[in-house]
């Protein structure tokens, strides 16, 4: 990359480029991105997927993944509710994962990582978002939790109170709610006739456990689980100050960006008081993020300090004192154009130098600077040979003491077009809507792109938890999920403050750039007895309708390719062993197969950390399951898309058993060349299998059921037939999703889907790459009456 920086100073000071590097952290070389279809959901319906291995640099020895992990980790109980795994090729991933029925309501984060990890089985490439469970129908009940003030007690008390909408003002007999902490503490408690109770808990047991309270709610002949993330009850607080060690500007305005976070790394949510020679001058507070600002025109003799005015928070932190004479410097803009301004409020004397370091980079670039003297009030930066990114500078003194330092985001309103044309953007129920996509580089030539296009409910979106693919990659990844701004990213003012102490979005004990392993699907077979074969073993497994034959080696170890193995949800992967019969040992009913999926360690892994990942939720004194309850009165109406991987040849359901399975007329099981006239297998009997004869074990008790890779599969919207079919209503949240769409100028780039019974404001969401690297996003709202 060319690193040429020329920097001029507005009142014609000229800079003699003296370009070396100085260390820095490595960057990641990739960033795994994930986009979903929405961020809202309800139990049985599908989170559709895609993902993208985004370069942050040029790569030249590189291990690419074959396994995508996703996983639900669900906040308040820090465990993985579901694990899927997933193949991926040539730096992408389709994929659909099915949210049980049985799941709790609540808040989860959607977690996903590759099989490329380090030596101490960290992922190289990790992502995670907020997606949120909500029931779509009435429940029996509804419940809340408060954690009530016990400073002065030795016991933690919460107070449950549980009411049935319908029957509110009955008196509730014979209800209880039972609860346990990690620590195998537990204990059962009546509710009264209102329906309350109060949990008591020794404090001894509260530290010693995960502070998750899990409790069993039985109520009018219903039971509900639910769980409550305990607060501390003298919590310790941090204060972190944007450039804690700059001096102050005496008589100037002083710009303060400060964040509150829990001991554990939550947000605090407090108001401050900053106080002058001990009397409160001006208060703040901040916001859910914990994230506050303030100004302030300091003296050069007086002390000032920040106090917490919220109970039970204490907090006394002392700033720095001011002074007249300091270099000082101001960047009003932190998404400039094709110029950076930077305004001296004040200057030194002296050598000094500028320092420029892309975030995405591990190395940074050095200029002199030759005296500035007070008439001097700018330093103007061309942009023009600055990659698009963020960017931090630094000006030093000759000591190469830091003098100040900002941020700023270079060159990102150089971004590719897309020109999006709609048929229509008001559409009637069961009304057709057809897109046509162009796109074109900044400027404006043609160029060709790889785009995932969706539909879906507005409703159904809440946005400042749904990513965007530029953003993310230029913003989000390196700031954290507490500075995320608009797509346009026009708040990015308080650029200064975010950089000076955000944690990473994706925790780094989470992810690794050191030196990559490949890890793969093991496995091996023996008796059941455990003890080893010592001839090669005939392992079949059924992918669908088919079945595939792997040999083992002597010593009965094998690796499964996630290619051959690759199967689309929900179906189910089986695996048994077939001994041949002229070098058997055994019988094929005494082997034992073990799979050895490494990922499982990474999930693993991961839940004992999970507390980083969901250090960005504030806990709360109060919770109300009714929040988790959605409010669409078409909610309970709506059903899933049916999803093909081809069309459906009923055909195919006669002659099986319940697992799909068959024998063709001249007796081999599951033949492909005569699927239609057999008869369904029976457990126990003997069939050709890739011309051996084996024993049909069945699938219902199969101990070698493995957990699949799933492939990505169509998805079907409102079909022509439904289309006339007005004996029932459909009601879709997401009208349309379509992942990897090559737009280029040869082909016809045009889409079309139609609208459901689902009345309601869509947006219209295109992300994806293009074929020089550039990101691409936009959005377009649709209205269905």
């Amino acid at each position: 990359m060319n690193w040429k920086r020329t920097i001029y100073l507005f009142f014609q000071i000229i800079l003699l480029p003296f370009l070396h590097p100085l260390s820095a952290q490595e960057a990641p070389k990739e960033i795994l991105y994930v986009t979903t279809d929405k961020n809202i959901y309800t139990p049985g319906e599908i989170i559709w997927f895609s993902s993208y291995l985004l370069n942050t640099k040029e790569l030249t020895d590189t291990l690419s993944p074959d396994l995508l992990a996703v996983g639900l980790l669900r906040e308040d109980s820090i465990s993985f509710s579901v694990k899927r795994y997933y193949l991926m090729a040539n730096k992408i991933c389709p994929g659909s994962l099915t949210i049980p029925d049985s799941l709790v309501p609540g808040e989860y984060r959607l977690v996903a990582f590759s099989n490329v990890t380090d030596t101490e089985h960290k992922p190289i490439h990790f992502f995670s978002s907020k997606i949120i469970i909500k029931s779509p129908t009435l429940n029996a009940f509804h419940s809340t939790f408060e954690q009530l003030d016990t400073k002065d007690k030795n016991t933690i008390e919460i107070q449950v109170k549980a009411w049935n909408l319908e029957l509110r003002g009955e008196k509730a007999k014979n209800n209880r709610i039972a609860y346990k902490l990690s620590t195998g503490w537990k204990g059962e408690v009546p509710l009264d006739i209102f329906g309350q109770a109060i949990i008591s808990i020794p404090k001894e047991e509260f530290q010693r456990s995960d502070k998750n309270l899990m409790t069993q709610i039985f109520y009018q002949n219903n039971k509900k689980y639910s769980n409550f993330k305990i607060a501390e009850e003298n919590p310790i607080i941090k204060l972190a100050i944007s450039n804690p060690d700059k001096t102050l500007l005496a008589d100037k305005e002083n710009f303060f960006y400060w964040q509150t976070s829990q001991e554990n790394g939550s947000p605090a949510v407090v108001e401050i008081a900053i106080l002058e020679n001990g009397q409160e001058i001006l208060t703040s507070k901040s916001d859910d993020q914990g994230m506050g600002f303030f100004s302030l025109v300091p003296k050069e003799d007086a002390s000032y300090t920040i106090i917490s005015k919220t109970d039970p928070f204490k907090l006394d932190y002392p700033l720095n004192k001011a002074e007249k004479n300091i270099f000082h410097l101001s960047n009003k803009n932190h998404v400039p154009k094709d110029t950076l301004l930077i305004d001296l409020e004040n200057t030194q004397s002296g050598p000094l130098q500028i320092h420029f370091r892309a975030l995405q980079e591990s190395a940074a670039m050095v200029s002199s600077l030759p005296g500035i003297d007070e008439k001097s009030k700018r330093i103007v930066v061309p942009l023009k040979d600055f990659k698009k990114g963020i960017f931090e500078y630094t000006i030093t003194d000759g000591q190469n003491k830091t003098l100040d330092r900002s941020y700023f985001l270079a060159n990102y309103h150089k971004k590719p077009g897309i020109e999006i044309a709609l048929s229509k953007d008001t559409l009637s129920t069961r009304d057709s809507l057809r897109i046509n996509l162009k796109t074109s580089d900044f400027q404006g030539k043609p160029i060709e792109s790889i785009l995932t296009l969706y539909c879906v409910l507005e409703d159904r979106i809440i946005p400042e938890y749904k990513q965007h693919i530029d953003s993310y990659y230029y913003w989000d990844f390196w700031l954290g999920q507490a500075w995320k701004t608009d797509p346009t990213l026009d708040h990015i003012s308080r650029l200064n403050h975010q950089l000076a102490f955000a944690k990473p979005l994706q925790p780094s004990k989470f992810f690794s750039n050191n030196p990559a392993l490949k890890k793969d699907i093991q496995g091996l077979a023996s008796t059941t007895a455990l003890k080893r074969i010592e001839v090669p073993v005939d392992l079949l497994y059924r992918v669908g309708n088919g079945l595939k034959q792997q040999l083992t080696d002597s010593m009965g170890r094998f690796y499964l390719n996630p290619r051959q193995i690759a199967i689309q949800e929900p179906n189910k992967l089986y695996l048994f062993a077939s001994i041949n019969q002229k070098k058997k040992k055994v019988g094929s009913s005494d082997v034992t197969i073990k799979i050895n999926n490494p990922l499982e360690l990474l999930f693993a892994n991961i839940q004992q950390n999970s507390s980083e990942l969901t250090r960005y939720g504030i806990i709360s004194r109060k919770k109300n399951t009714a929040e988790f309850q959605i409010k669409d009165p078409n909610v309970n109406k709506i059903e899933e898309v049916v999803v093909y991987a081809k069309p459906r040849d009923l055909r195919s359901t006669f002659g099986r058993n319940e697992c799909g399975d068959y024998v063709c007329p001249y007796n081999i099981l599951n033949c492909q060349n005569h699927p239609y006239n057999g008869r369904p297998a029976v457990k126990g009997e003997s069939y050709l299998v890739n011309g051996i004869r084996t024993v049909y074990k069945g699938c219902t008790d199969r101990e070698s059921t493995i957990e699949p890779i799933y492939t990505g599969r169509t998805f079907q919207g409102m079909s022509k037939a439904e289309l006339s079919d007005f004996s029932s209503k459909n009601y879709i949240s997401t009208l349309f999703w379509m992942p990897y769409i090559l737009v280029d100028n040869v082909n016809d780039n045009q889409i079309q889907f139609y609208s459901s019974d689902q009345t309601g404001k869509y947006k219209l969401i295109i992300e994806g790459v293009t074929n020089t690297g550039e990101l691409i996003y936009a959005e377009k709202e649709i209205i269905v009456k």
